[in-house]
């Protein structure tokens, strides 16, 4: 559904340009990219975080 600009005047022409299909689709491939960014992120932590307990045990 796209917005003619007589529907709303107070809107800038790039939401027009954006049809809710659309954002759909865009939210999708973005919250993907999220979550897969945050799941790498926490596979890295985690992997620093056993580094640092082989690090101390050899010290130990």
């Amino acid at each position: 559904m796209i917005l003619s600009p007589k529907e709303s005047p107070n809107k800038t022409d790039f939401s027009f340009m954006i049809s809710e299909e659309n954002f759909t689709k865009i939210a999708l491939v973005a919250g993907g990219c999220l979550i897969y960014f945050l799941y790498w992120m926490q596979k890295q932590c985690r992997q620093i975080d056993a580094d640092r307990v082989r690090v101390v045990d050899q010290f130990q």
